[in-house]
């Protein structure tokens, strides 16, 4: 599906590096993991995880202006510890699987936003269902 520049959601693709060994970043996991859950429950990030091998550090999708993005990466305790650096790559998607249509394009005036909370379902579209049984719509 080709997307409309008119309607097309900007993503960011985050890159988290360690600038050293993975262990020295350790001590800053608990509250790299609340950074975490704090972005995915207030919608900014959509999908985060480590690389393989887990050496090379994580990789976070995220939506929002690219200013915001760039605030929040910052604030990252990794960042803040030193132990890790963002690289940001912006996307705007030109084409993407029709499944995707609901989370890749603004909503329409007056529609439902789009939200994200840490430890509960994604709000999806019933297709999804069939590729990610565990993943249910909720109401925002």
């Amino acid at each position: 599906m080709r997307a409309s520049q008119d309607n097309a959601v900007v993503l960011h693709v985050l890159l988290v590096r360690y600038t050293g060994r993975p262990e020295d970043a350790d001590p800053h996991v608990a509250g790299h993991v609340a950074f975490l859950e704090r972005h995915h429950a207030g919608g900014t990030f959509l999908l985060s995880g480590q690389t393989v091998p887990a050496s090379v550090g994580g990789v976070i999708l995220a939506t929002g202006s690219r200013e915001r993005i760039e605030q929040v990466a910052a604030g990252d305790p990794f960042v803040t510890a030193g132990v890790a650096t963002y690289e940001i790559v912006t996307v705007t998607p030109g084409r993407f699987h029709e499944d995707l249509a609901d989370l890749l394009t603004v909503a329409e005036a007056g529609a439902e936003p789009f939200r994200v909370r840490a430890n509960e379902p994604v709000p999806v579209r019933n297709t999804y269902q069939s590729w990610f049984p565990c993943v249910t719509p909720v109401a925002a």
